[in-house]
C-alpha cells in the first residue's frame, strides 16, 4: 500500500544545499551535492 507524500512529513529532510544519497536504477548508488565553483557560484557535483 502507498500512502500520499502530502499526508505524512518525512523524518528524513535536510537543510537546502546539504545534497542528497539514491540508488541509480542499474544498481549503483550516487550522491549528488553542491560545491563551491569560481564566480561565488554553487555547482552541482555527483559521486
Amino acid at each position: 500500500m502507498t500512502t500520499p507524500r502530502d499526508t505524512s512529513p518525512s523524518p528524513r529532510t535536510r537543510a537546502n544545499g546539504d545534497g542528497t544519497l539514491y540508488q541509480r536504477k542499474d544498481g549503483r548508488w550516487e550522491a549528488a551535492g553542491y560545491v563551491l565553483a569560481p564566480g561565488n557560484t554553487r555547482r552541482r557535483v555527483r559521486v
